[in-house]
């Protein structure tokens, strides 16, 4: 999908990047960072007049990171934002939140349950506090685009924005991205394949790291993932069509 900017009567374009939790956000700063070095900049804020202000602050950066902030689009007068949001196959994610979190040297309720539950059992408990292994994209993208966690409205949410990534086609969404900020006169993003901060074997494809997922909880479990992650599923092949067009 081809959307430019050039014609758009603002000022300032800029990036705003959703960093979402295990969705190859790490390495998409990385190249950004290496793309800006100067003008990228990461903060941890939750309110929408916060973010405006930090924006407002930093006229000379061209790129903000956030894990945090998951209100609508920065807005503001003569200011034109690109949100930056990757998709991830919700299986295959769930996977790589809980063997995050098992290996991870620090406090709270994930990291605490995930050393001492078997994966089952920690999908199971997480689905009773919060959405980070049940839909976790329909929940961030609905409050994104200020609608109900429903599928069509977040599905339109997501075809109205400029970039949307797939983790698994990762070096293909960056080089989209780059011909995005090409287009715009924006530096150039470097393409070649960053992995920082993995834990998974990226160099197995997909296919194969969810038949380990299925052989590890068994197929009972492996169906009811994919039931009670329906909505998300829905949206990484909406995500991987808008990728291939």
């Amino acid at each position: 999908m081809n959307i430019h900017f050039s014609e758009w009567p603002a000022k300032r374009i800029f990036l705003f990047h959703y960093h979402f939790f295990k969705n190859a956000g790490t390495s998409l700063d990385f190249l950004l960072q290496n793309a800006f070095p100067a003008q990228w900049e990461e903060r941890e804020l939750e309110k929408e007049q916060q973010v405006l202000k930090w924006i407002n602050e930093r006229p000379e950066n061209v790129c903000f990171s956030t894990h945090t902030y998951i209100g609508p689009p920065p807005r503001g007068e003569n200011l034109l934002c690109i949100p930056l949001v990757f998709i991830r196959h919700p299986l295959d994610r769930i996977a790589s939140v809980y063997e995050y979190e098992r290996n991870q040297d620090a406090l709270g309720y994930g990291p605490e349950m995930a050393k001492r539950m078997k994966l089952a059992e920690y999908v199971r408990e997480r689905n009773q506090i919060d959405s980070q292994v049940r839909n976790f994209h329909l929940n961030r993208l609905a409050v994104m685009g200020g609608s109900e966690p429903e599928v069509r409205a977040v599905a339109a949410f997501l075809e109205s924005l400029p970039f949307v990534g797939v983790v698994d086609q990762f070096e293909a969404s960056i080089n989209q991205l780059a011909a995005i900020l090409r287009f715009n006169k924006m530096n150039s993003l470097p393409t070649a394949t960053a992995f920082e901060n993995v834990n998974r074997d990226v160099f197995a494809s997909l296919d194969a790291r969810l038949e380990a997922l299925r052989l590890e909880v068994g197929d009972d479990f492996y169906q009811y993932l994919q039931e009670s992650n329906a909505a998300d599923l829905e949206l990484y092949e909406l995500a991987k069509s808008r990728l291939q067009m």
